[in-house]
């Protein structure tokens, strides 16, 4: 059950989305079911054992889902990491809507102060979610070519796997 808070977070985020998009809104209530129908599915049909923290289990009660299973989590902080002293770091992103959208994307260069040295967003029409997030890399690069900053040492951060292996080699650019 290590996915109770992913599924919780996930459905808050695509209907974040939805609104920003303009595709409508959905009543916190049809968000509340949604998950709670996930989640009941969820211990129906999966056999894990996972730490808890109590998180896990706190917000199963209060859906009124009652596990059968043991329930371990572990809560681990994801956040934002100043590079090492001298260096800059390139954080992009790329998204679109629907996947096959409306795409946009975004790059933020800051030092090691964590000062924002540059920072920018991008419109790229209609392409895939792969294609928004290459793209913003390749602005992101760009503006650094652009600004005359390719002469400092810098570290690229991206949320997207299939980019990091093409980059390094392990598959095929899509």
């Amino acid at each position: 059950m290590r996915s109770v808070a992913l599924v919780l977070f996930w459905q808050i985020w695509k209907e974040r989305c939805r609104r920003v998009s303009g595709e409508g809104s959905v009543h916190c209530y049809a968000i509340f079911m949604k998950i709670h129908n996930i989640l009941r599915y969820q211990v129906r049909n999966i056999k894990l054992t996972v730490q808890d923290d109590g998180l896990g289990k706190s917000i199963l009660k209060s859906l009124q889902i009652v596990a059968s299973v043991s329930i371990w989590f572990r809560c681990v902080w994801v956040k934002w990491t100043a590079p090492s002293v001298g260096i800059m770091k390139l954080n992009t992103d790329g998204d679109a809507k629907n996947n096959s959208g409306i795409a946009g994307g975004g790059a933020v260069l800051r030092n090691d102060k964590r000062n924002v040295v540059l920072a920018s967003s991008f419109f790229y029409n209609e392409c895939s979610n792969k294609a928004a997030e290459f793209r913003a890399l390749y602005d992101g690069l760009h503006l650094i070519w652009q600004y005359d900053l390719s002469c400092y040492r810098f570290v690229i951060e991206c949320d997207s796997l299939v980019l990091v292996n093409s980059i390094l080699g392990l598959c095929a650019c899509p």
